[in-house]
């Protein structure tokens, strides 16, 4: 349907300007500039050709097979009556230029006159506008009262005039283009060609409409991909679009004939099927989905799992609308992967984070956190060889926080964790200076680094500047960090190893064991010791299993020349068995309990003085 003309502008319906065989019409929507009103950048070209020409009109116009359009227009009344006829450009568009006064050609600028509505005209030059192909889309002419003609430099002058509005013509048509291709890039994903989060939410609405006629429930579920930026780190960002286009195949053929798939951010797609019949149902189809995500995948002339944490929720059962439903599927995603199916529980559970995540911001800011320490304590001599910082975290409000629920919070906000990382830093360079100026032999503090935080580009600047403010020596800082921290990005963290080393400062791997666990990345990572997880330490007394993996992991660290520490002993049974196995040091509530402090100093300073007084329960 065509506008009505804004008021800075002309429409010129013209049945006697039909396609002629001389003149190489272009269809003038490609540019989108019919129908549209005026536009400073087009009327500061029409001011400036009128004050360069001398002329006190000039005008900008666009044609397509039926109508002339005055896109800009200096020196005539835009309110004039709008006459029919042919255009009195149509020789410009032949010719290219056209130039002519009034003498002896009174016709044509009496025609002129009626449709501009001005009398007096004697002078009329027109220079075609051309588009990419070089095809007449339009005319750049001046129009004045006197009779005069355009000498060479003036001809010239307006040449040039005619090619700056055709730039400008042009750069409109690219800016168009660019815009419909951001706009297609905006609501649909390129690699997938999947609905992105607001058409996506216009199908989920659809899907609901369609099952409310059918009086059918609607499932949706949402895959978060936890591992999408190791997969572009480890195979590039091709590869990783070539999965995820997989992964949503896999969906849509789970989807159903009333579903529909989409991807609402990056990392996710999200899945509704529109003929759920019950709330059984909707788990073994929610459980599918889940299991249809980890199937391996051609990755890299290989094959790789996904790691993924897929919520679901069932409209209406649980969910009044699309917005709800979509934010209770959220909501029933596990963090750390795995599946779950929305229950009333999760709600409280989101409402406590929120509660946690506000408290905690404001207790680091006012300090009201605190350190504890855990000795680690060489088994053969007695002595505690280090002290492992642990957060605690006491709220007016919430009571005793677990580091279990509190640690999540933090490593899910980047600047938190930042945050966080410079205060424990801190704090425990200055409490280990103040247990070692009473200590003849050293004791180091160990601190735990989040993977986030083990790449981040000022961590060893805050290393340095804790260790500097609490003027403790580097070679008795310990920095711990886990196995899915490392192998994340493997060669980043070789070299973010090698600074801490070169400074002196030792480094530990935590929870050994429950990651990948490759003899290869070890081999590459410059470490100091490694930590067995608890995990393998519960059964060692009675699980054979268990003892032969133990031993194996002591042997890996003889051979790559790294300390093995044993975590998480606790019966004396367990500790028998490291002591044969080989184990040098230990940590656990066999030996101590995490402490503050204050207390540490008379356990560390009798530890270091006695072997006697530190046997386990000591």
């Amino acid at each position: 349907m065509t506008r009505s003309p804004p008021p800075s502008s002309l429409s010129m319906d013209a049945p006697g300007l039909t396609p002629d065989a001389s003149v190489p019409w272009q269809d003038q929507s490609l540019f989108e500039l019919i129908d549209t009103g005026s536009e400073r950048r087009f009327d500061r070209l029409t001011g400036l050709v009128a004050d360069i020409l001398g002329t006190p009109i000039c005008l900008v116009t666009l044609f397509d097979a039926q109508r002339a359009w005055i896109k800009s227009a200096i020196g005539i009344q835009p309110d004039c009556e709008r006459p029919y006829g042919a255009w009195f450009c149509q020789p410009t568009l032949q010719n290219g230029f056209h130039e002519v006064s009034k003498q002896g050609n009174e016709a044509f600028f009496e025609k002129v006159s009626k449709m501009l509505c001005h009398d007096g005209l004697g002078f009329y030059a027109g220079h075609a506008l051309r588009d990419s192909q070089g095809q007449a889309v339009g005319t750049l002419c001046v129009l004045d009262q006197r009779q005069r003609q355009l000498d060479d430099q003036e001809r010239q002058r307006f040449a040039q005039l005619a090619e700056l509005v055709e730039h400008e013509i042009l750069f409109t048509d690219r800016l168009k283009l660019t815009q419909a291709d951001l706009v297609e890039q905006a609501l649909f994903d390129p690699a997938t060609s999947l609905p992105r989060q607001l058409v996506g939410h216009d199908c989920l609405l659809s899907v609901i409409e369609s099952a409310d006629q059918r009086h059918a429930k609607v499932g949706l579920a949402v895959v978060h991909f936890i591992q999408y930026d190791e997969m572009a780190n480890a195979y590039g960002e091709k590869a990783r679009d070539e999965a995820m286009n997989l992964f949503s195949e896999r969906l849509k053929a789970i989807s159903g004939q009333h579903g529909m798939v989409s991807r609402p951010l990056p990392d996710r797609l999200l899945i509704a099927r529109g003929d759920i019949s019950s709330i059984s149902t909707a788990h073994q189809w929610a459980e599918r989905i889940y299991h249809e995500a980890i199937r391996p995948y051609d990755i890299a002339n290989g094959k790789r799992s996904a790691q993924v944490a897929v919520g679901a929720c069932l409209y209406p059962d649980q969910a009044a609308g699309a917005e709800e439903l979509s934010r209770r599927a959220n909501i029933a995603k596990p963090s750390q992967g795995g599946f779950s199916f929305y229950d009333d529980g999760d709600e409280s559970r989101v409402l406590r984070r929120d509660q946690m995540t506000r408290a905690f911001i404001e207790s680091l800011a006012k300090s009201r956190l605190s350190l504890v320490f855990q000795p680690i304590v060489s088994y053969s001599t007695g002595r505690v060889v280090a002290c492992e910082a642990l957060a605690r975290w006491e709220d007016s409000t919430l009571g005793t926080v677990s580091p279990g629920e509190f640690i999540p919070i933090v490593e899910d906000n980047p600047m938190l964790c930042e945050e966080f990382t410079r205060w424990v830093l801190l704090r425990a360079c200055q409490a280990a200076r103040v247990w070692n100026d009473a200590l003849e032999e050293p004791v180091k503090v160990n601190v735990n680094i989040s993977a986030t935080e083990l790449y981040r580009e000022g961590l060893i600047g805050d290393i340095d500047a804790a260790l500097s403010s609490a003027g403790l020596a580097p070679e008795l800082l310990v920095i711990e960090v886990t196995e899915q921290a490392l192998i994340q990005r493997i060669d980043r963290a070789v070299q973010a190893l090698e600074m801490l080393k070169s400074r002196g400062i030792r480094t530990a791997l935590d929870d050994f064991g429950t990651g990948y666990s490759s003899l290869s990345y070890l081999r590459q990572l410059p470490l100091d010791t490694l930590k067995i997880d608890r995990s393998f330490i519960i059964d060692l007394a009675t699980d054979c299993t268990a003892r032969e993996v133990t031993r194996g992991i002591v042997n890996i660290g003889g051979a790559l020349k790294i300390n093995v520490v044993a975590e998480g002993v606790e019966t004396e049974a367990q500790q028998a068995v490291l002591g044969d196995i080989g184990i040098e040091q230990v940590q656990g509530y066999l030996w101590h309990r995490p402490m503050a402090c204050e207390a540490l100093g008379e356990i560390l300073m009798r530890a270091n003085a006695c072997r006697d007084v530190i046997s386990p329960g000591g």
